[in-house]
C-alpha cells in the first residue's frame, strides 16, 4: 500500500514536471540579428540556418524557431539606428542577437545586451576578445590564429620573408610573426599594401618594389575585398613563378576566384576553416545559393514594378484634365496599357511557340528514325498526341507540351535520348555551381545552430519583452548564454567549442595549397599537435615542384666536330 502510493506521488512529481516545462517552453522561440548594408551573404546564412533547423523535429521537438531581423539593412557607423533596431527586437521578445560584424556596431550592440543580459552572437574577428557576461564569439581566437600563421612559417624554414598587409587591423593580425626574426639572419620585412594619391587600387608601384628587392617568400595578410585584386597585381608585375612562394593567412583565401593563378607555378599556400566538399555544406550552401537567387530576383522585380508604376502615375496624372482632355488622356491610357499588355503577352506567345517548335523539329527527328526501324511505332505515338491535343486551341498548346513530355517518355522506353544528359547528372552539376560566402557569413550559420543547441538541453525558457527605457533585465539570459558557452557541436567550421574563458581556442585549420586541379589539402594545424603535412611520393618539402620553365637558367653544352672525322 505504502509502495502504491510513492508510485502514485512520483507519477504526479514527473507529470507535474512535464506539464511545467512544456508550459514553460513556447510554440515559437524568437532570435534577433543586426545585418549591415552589403552583409547579404550574412543574411542568408542565418535565414538558411532556422529554416533547416524548423525542418528538423530532432533539433528543438515542437518548436519553431522565428527570424527577427529589420526590414532594411542598417547602414554603417549608424549608432543611433542599431540602437533604436536592437531594442525593438528586445521588445520583440527575442532570446538573443546575432551580429553585427564591424566593430563599432558590435561594440554597441554587446553594450547594449551587456545591460539588458541579453545573449549576443558575434562571428567576428576581435583583437581585445575578453571575457564579457552576455557575449560569445565564434570566431576563433587571434592569438589562435597568429601561433598557426607563426608555426606554418616556421616549418616551411624560410630564411626571410616580407609580410604585405593592407589596415590596422591587418598588422595586428601578424604580431605574432615579427617575433620570429631573430639574430640567425633571418629577416622579416613588412610593406603595407596602398596606392598613390588617385590611384588608391593601385598597388603594383609597392608590389615592383618588392620584386626588385630580390624577396621570393611573402606572407599576405590583407582584406576579402582586396585580396583578389593584391594577387593579380602581383602576377602583373613578375612576383610569381617556380621560386615564389605564398602564405595566405586569410581564411576567406578559398572564396575568392583562384583560376588565374592555377597556371602560374607559384607556391600559394593557405588556410581554411571550412571545408567545402563536406556533404552538409553543399546542402546548405543550396540553400543559400536559392535564397541569394530570390532575393536578387525579388529586388530585381520590385524595381521593375516601381517604375512601372511610377509611368502609370505620370499618365494618369496627365489624365486629370478638364473635359476633352481627360476623356482623352484616359482613353490614350487605357490604349497604351492594352497595347503594352498585349505586346508582352504576343512576345511571350511567340517565345514559348518558338520553344516547342525546336523542341518539336528535334523530336520528329527522332521519331522518324524510329519509324524508319520499327514500322508505325512513331505513328502510334503521334496518334497518341493527337488524341490528347483535342478540345480546342488552348487545350492544343498543352498537347504539344504533353505530347514533348510524352514523347521524351517514349524515346526513354525506346533508348535514352544522347542529346539530353540524366536528370542524376543534371542534379550533380546544379550542386556544385555554388559561391563559397564569406567566413563570418557560416560562423553565422554554426551559431544560430549552437543557440539552438543550448535552448533544447536548457529545456526551459521564458522569453520576455523588455523595455530599453525601463532597463529591466531579463531573468533568463545568463542561463542562457552559459548553455551556449557549454554547448559543442560540429558545425560548418568544424566541431565548436569553448574554452573555460568562453573563447574559442581549440580548432582544426586545414593547410591548402593551389595546384592546377584547384586546392589540394596539404596537412592540418591544431593547438594540440601543431603543423601535419602530408607528403605524397615524391614530395620532398612543403611545396609541390610544378613544370614551370619561367626564370629558369639552363647550362648548355656544344662540341666542335671536324665533318672528316667519325668522333669529336
Amino acid at each position: 500500500m505504502i509502495r502504491e502510493r510513492v508510485n502514485m506521488f512520483t507519477t504526479a512529481a514527473i507529470l507535474l514536471a512535464f506539464a511545467h516545462i512544456s508550459s514553460a517552453l513556447p510554440e515559437v522561440i524568437k532570435i534577433g540579428a543586426v545585418f549591415e548594408e552589403g552583409d547579404e551573404w550574412s543574411r542568408y546564412a542565418f535565414e538558411a540556418a532556422i529554416k533547416i533547423i524548423n525542418d528538423d523535429e530532432s533539433t528543438l521537438p515542437g518548436i519553431k524557431l522565428e527570424a527577427e531581423i529589420a526590414e532594411e539593412p542598417i547602414p554603417q557607423f549608424d549608432i543611433v539606428g542599431v540602437e533604436n533596431h536592437v531594442c525593438n527586437l528586445m521588445k520583440a521578445g527575442v532570446v538573443g542577437i546575432v551580429g553585427p560584424h564591424s566593430t563599432e556596431m558590435s561594440n554597441h550592440v554587446q553594450s547594449l545586451c551587456d545591460t539588458m543580459e541579453i545573449p549576443h552572437i558575434s562571428a567576428r574577428w576581435d583583437g581585445q576578445q575578453r571575457r564579457s557576461s552576455c557575449l560569445v564569439n565564434l570566431y576563433p581566437h587571434p592569438a589562435v590564429l597568429a601561433q598557426a600563421a607563426a608555426e606554418i612559417v616556421r616549418t616551411w624554414d624560410w630564411r626571410g620573408f616580407t609580410i604585405l598587409y593592407d589596415d590596422f587591423t591587418a598588422l595586428r593580425k601578424i604580431g605574432e610573426l615579427l617575433k620570429i626574426a631573430d639574430d640567425k639572419g633571418l629577416t622579416v620585412s613588412v610593406r603595407q599594401i596602398k596606392g598613390k594619391a588617385g590611384e588608391e587600387d593601385n598597388y603594383r608601384y609597392v608590389l615592383q618594389e618588392i620584386k626588385h628587392s630580390g624577396e621570393t617568400n611573402l606572407v599576405v595578410e590583407v582584406s576579402r575585398e582586396r585580396l583578389f585584386e593584391v594577387l593579380l597585381q602581383a602576377q602583373q608585375v613578375g612576383l610569381v613563378g617556380r621560386e615564389y612562394s605564398y602564405i595566405i593567412t586569410s581564411l576567406d583565401f578559398q572564396s575568392i576566384d583562384l583560376e588565374p593563378f592555377k597556371w602560374a607555378g607559384t607556391n600559394i599556400t593557405g588556410l581554411r576553416l571550412v571545408n567545402p566538399d563536406q556533404p552538409h555544406f553543399k546542402e546548405v550552401m543550396k540553400l543559400i545559393m536559392e535564397m541569394k537567387n530570390e532575393g536578387e530576383g525579388g529586388e530585381g522585380a520590385g524595381e521593375e514594378a516601381g517604375e512601372e508604376g511610377g509611368e502609370e502615375g505620370e499618365k494618369e496624372e496627365v489624365g486629370e484634365g478638364n473635359g476633352d482632355d481627360a476623356e482623352e488622356g484616359a482613353e490614350q491610357e487605357g490604349d497604351g496599357g492594352e497595347k503594352e499588355e498585349n505586346a508582352e503577352d504576343e512576345d511571350g506567345v511567340k517565345k514559348r511557340r518558338k520553344r516547342r517548335t525546336q523542341q518539336n523539329e528535334e523530336e520528329n527527328e527522332v521519331i522518324d528514325e524510329e519509324e524508319g526501324e520499327n514500322g508505325d511505332g512513331g505513328a502510334e505515338e503521334r496518334g497518341g498526341d493527337e488524341e490528347r491535343g483535342e478540345g480546342g486551341e488552348d487545350e492544343g498548346e498543352g498537347a504539344e507540351e504533353g505530347g514533348g513530355e510524352g514523347n521524351g517518355e517514349g524515346e526513354g522506353e525506346a533508348g535514352e535520348n544522347p542529346e539530353e544528359p540524366p536528370a542524376g547528372e543534371e542534379e550533380e552539376e546544379e550542386e556544385v555551381e555554388y559561391e563559397i560566402p564569406p567566413i563570418e557569413a557560416l560562423l553565422i550559420y554554426d551559431a544560430v545552430n549552437l543557440v539552438a543547441e543550448a535552448l533544447h538541453n536548457l529545456d526551459i525558457v521564458e522569453p520576455k519583452e523588455i523595455d530599453c527605457r525601463l532597463q529591466k533585465a531579463w531573468e533568463s539570459g545568463y542561463s542562457v548564454i552559459n548553455y551556449v558557452k557549454m554547448s559543442e557541436q560540429e558545425g560548418l567550421s568544424g566541431l565548436v567549442k569553448f574554452d573555460n574563458e568562453g573563447f574559442r581556442s581549440e580548432i582544426v585549420l586545414e593547410i591548402v595549397e593551389l595546384v592546377q586541379e584547384g586546392l589540394q589539402v596539404k596537412g592540418n594545424w591544431s593547438k594540440q599537435d601543431g603543423v601535419t603535412i602530408h607528403y605524397t611520393d615524391g614530395e620532398v618539402g612543403p611545396a609541390v615542384i610544378g613544370d614551370d620553365l619561367r626564370n629558369t637558367t639552363f647550362i648548355v653544352l656544344i662540341a666542335l666536330c671536324r665533318h672528316t672525322r667519325t668522333e669529336c
